[in-house]
């Protein structure tokens, strides 16, 4: 019985389940290292270094401002979604939004092989929304224009109260939540 390994969290037994994981971040090499170190339990280093390789192999796409990161994106047919709503007004780029919000609920459970039911994804979407189950929103976002980037503030500054005009220089724009640069679809849904 000793070689029994006692895990304390569903992170660390993550490497063997079934469900993956997503993971929509900014990390920077140095939060990398921190996490890839030799004193990390053995799977834990494991899946740091997976993780480095896979971010390391991948080709990053500029996107401009508006343009909207969608994971999963690339593998979406927008023929084949259906743009009949009720009220008419979202467009293509919000029915891909809505399909990669699914993808990502349905990564826990479902893998993405073979033919995506866009419209099964849309309900989904619908139905984790009319629900308040955001995680899955988390994950797309939009570039932030110049002047968002310039509006969204990480932590205090001073205002002048007559002028409106900033007193002390701001070092933290471009954040929107966990974001720098970007605004994730959650925080467009709850700012309405």
């Amino acid at each position: 019985m000793s070689n029994i390994k006692k895990f304390k969290s569903r992170k660390d037994v993550s490497e063997f389940l079934k469900t993956k994981n997503i993971n929509t971040s900014n990390w920077t090499e140095k939060k990398w290292q921190s996490i890839n170190s030799s004193q990390a339990e053995i799977h834990i280093q494991k899946i740091a270094e997976m993780m480095w390789d896979s971010y390391n192999e991948s080709t990053p796409k500029e996107l401009s401002s508006g343009e909207w990161h969608t994971p999963f994106g690339d593998k979406i047919n927008t023929s084949k979604i259906g743009l009949e709503q009720d009220d008419g007004s979202w467009t293509m780029n919000m029915a891909k939004v809505k399909v990669s919000t699914a993808r990502c609920a349905r990564l826990s459970y479902v893998t993405h092989d073979g033919d995506i039911d866009y419209e099964k994804d849309i309900r989904l979407h619908d139905k984790l929304m009319n629900s308040n189950h955001w995680s899955p929103f988390e994950h797309c976002a939009r570039a932030m224009s110049d002047d968002e980037y310039r509006t969204y503030i990480r932590g205090k500054c001073e205002v002048n109260p007559i002028s409106e005009k900033v007193i002390s220089p701001i070092l933290n724009e471009g954040w929107c939540r966990n974001f720098r640069g970007w605004i994730p679809y959650r925080a467009l849904i709850d700012n309405q």
